[in-house]
């Protein structure tokens, strides 16, 4: 494991030290998703064009959920000097999941309007990174990938979009006498790095891949409060991606053979024949 220095963006309206007293703002965006085992595999060729899948449970995407989490456990660490947690989602989804993230200790959840493209990565990026301009936040955390695309496409384009550095599969996140610290998964291994603010990152799969659970009073309080709308740039068409499930047949054989290696040694052939794989 070793230790790199990154620098981020010296903000002209923000001191980019942390040991100054300074409260840290951290930016989530997330993605509410279907559960796709539900989805009727007659409805897969509209899913992306804005069908009706009031049907099919909806649960927020499992590494935005694993993001989520590692920003309110930098929110508790940064206690000294206080921490801003936001969340932002594109197209929006179930309401009492959104406010759900008020229960858990999210000071803003903020929605941004979107019909029928939030499969367009390209735009999902662009509105994601007009919000984070607007907020001079010090990091921004994404899931590494979400949805059925799981294109992986929004952390990266967002980064650039926003000029910030960009650390992928990020599996966990310290405090250190106000340094921020990330560890994310490389070809050669666990890394660890000492980062300046502002900075972006993908979160993969961290030790903690669940989100804190709310109390009944915390989702009674948070029940009342309202989701934030922010308004949606204006872009332009693009092209919706088809979808479809796979689709395999699996059969059963019956292998007969006098022993074990009799048996091995029809399979043997059978494979070499290519009647199995």
């Amino acid at each position: 494991m070793r230790f790199d220095l990154v620098l981020g963006q010296e903000p002209e309206s923000r001191n980019n030290d942390n040991t100054k007293g300074d409260k840290m703002k951290i930016c989530v965006c997330f993605k509410i998703v279907p559960d796709l085992d539900q989805v009727l595999e007659s409805d897969w060729k509209d899913i992306s064009r804005g069908l009706d899948t009031s049907y099919v449970k909806k649960m927020i995407n499992c590494f935005d959920e694993t993001a989520l989490e590692m920003a309110l456990r930098l929110k508790e660490m940064a206690a000294d000097t206080g921490a801003e947690c936001t969340a932002v989602t594109v197209g929006g989804g179930l309401a009492s999941l959104m406010k759900g993230l008020y229960a858990v200790g999210y000071d803003r959840v903020v929605n941004i309007p979107l019909e029928h493209r939030e499969f367009c990565p390209e735009t999902v990026a662009a509105l994601l990174a007009d919000f984070i301009k607007s907020g001079n936040f010090d990091l921004v955390l994404f899931g590494k990938q979400a949805g059925m695309a799981d294109s992986g496409m929004v952390p990266p384009l967002s980064a650039e979009l926003l000029g910030l550095p960009f650390v992928e599969d990020t599996v966990a996140a310290l405090l250190e006498s106000g340094q921020l610290m990330l560890e994310h998964e490389t070809p050669e291994g666990l890394e660890a790095l000492k980062l300046k603010c502002p900075v972006a990152a993908s979160v993969g799969d961290a030790e903690y891949a669940y989100l804190r659970v709310a109390t009944l009073r915390e989702k009674m309080a948070a029940s009342k409060r309202d989701i934030e709308e922010w308004p949606a740039l204006k872009t332009e068409d693009t092209i919706l991606p088809d979808f479809s499930r796979e689709s395999s047949v699996e059969e059963c054989v019956m292998i007969e053979g006098e022993s074990g290696a009799a048996k091995a040694g029809v399979v043997y052939e059978k494979w070499i024949e290519g009647m199995i794989s």
